[in-house]
C-alpha cells in the first residue's frame, strides 16, 4: 500500500545566507557582442531543502485509522558548498546580407560541483537521526541554453535548446534520494508585430517530446514517469 501525502510549508525557515567569490573577464568585441568567462565558489549557510518524513498520524477521532503519513515540507539543511565556471557568448550578425542581418546567437554554460550536509531522521519513532552528504538541491554539473534568433522590423523567431544534466529534487530520510534524469528541450517562438498596438505569437515547447523521470540514486530505481508531449500556444496581444 502507498501511504498517504501531505506537502506543508514551514514558518521556522531560516534565512538563506551565503559566503562567495565571483571572478568574471568579459570582452564586449563588437557592438552588442560580448564573450565572458566567470569562476564561482560559494559557501552556503542554512540552505533551503525539501525533505520528506514518514510521520505516524493518531486522529483526535478514534473511531478513525492510525497510520503512516508521508510528510513533504522545506527545511534548513547544515551547510553546502558550490563552485564552478560560467561562460557566456553574444553576437548579431549584422554583418551579413539583408535579409539575414537579422540573425544572432546566444550561448552559455555552467559547470559546478556541489556539495550538501543534511540532518536526516532514520527512526521516526525514537528520533535517531544522522548527517547525509549529497548534491545540493536543483543543481546540475553541467547546463547549458543554445539560442539562434531572427530578430528584424516587425518579425521575431527564437530557436532554443536547454539542457542540463541530472539534479536532486527530494531526500525521503535516508532511504531515497530522488533524482530527476537529465533532460534537454527544444523550443521555438515566432512574433509578429502587425500594427503598433497589435501583435500575434506562436510558441511550440518541447519540440521533440521529451519525458520526465524520476530515479532513486540510479536509473533502475524509477520512482516516477511522465510524457507530456508536445505544446503549442497561439495567440495575440492588443495594447490599449
Amino acid at each position: 500500500a502507498v501511504n498517504p501525502t501531505v506537502t506543508k510549508g514551514n514558518p521556522d525557515l531560516k534565512p538563506y545566507l551565503a559566503t562567495q567569490l565571483d571572478l568574471s573577464w568579459e570582452w564586449y568585441f563588437k557592438k552588442e557582442c560580448l564573450f565572458s568567462l566567470a569562476v564561482f565558489s560559494k559557501e552556503i549557510d542554512s540552505l533551503i531543502v525539501t525533505k520528506a518524513v514518514v510521520e505516524h498520524y493518531v486522529p483526535y477521532d478514534t473511531s478513525r485509522p492510525a497510520g503512516d503519513f508521508i510528510i513533504t515540507t522545506p527545511v534548513n539543511g547544515d551547510k553546502a558548498t558550490i563552485t564552478g565556471f560560467e561562460a557566456n557568448y553574444q553576437q548579431p550578425f549584422s554583418f551579413l546580407p539583408a535579409p539575414f542581418d537579422g540573425l544572432g546567437v546566444l550561448a552559455n554554460i555552467t559547470v559546478a560541483t556541489s556539495s550538501s550536509t543534511s540532518t536526516v531522521v532514520t527512526n521516526s519513532t525514537t528520533g535517531v537521526t544522522r548527517e547525509l552528504t549529497t548534491r545540493v538541491q536543483g543543481q546540475s554539473p553541467v547546463s547549458y541554453n543554445a539560442i539562434l534568433y531572427y530578430d528584424k522590423s516587425s518579425f521575431q523567431v527564437r530557436l532554443a535548446y536547454h539542457w542540463r544534466d541530472d539534479y536532486l529534487t527530494l531526500l525521503l530520510g535516508e532511504t531515497e534520494q530522488r533524482m530527476k534524469q537529465a533532460t534537454g528541450n527544444l523550443d521555438v517562438s515566432i512574433n509578429w508585430r502587425a500594427t503598433d498596438k497589435l501583435s500575434f505569437y506562436l510558441e511550440a515547447l518541447n519540440l521533440t517530446s521529451e519525458d520526465s523521470y524520476l530515479y532513486d540514486r540510479t536509473m533502475s530505481r524509477n520512482i516516477a514517469f511522465a510524457d507530456y508531449g508536445r505544446l503549442l500556444n497561439v495567440g495575440a496581444r492588443y495594447k490599449f
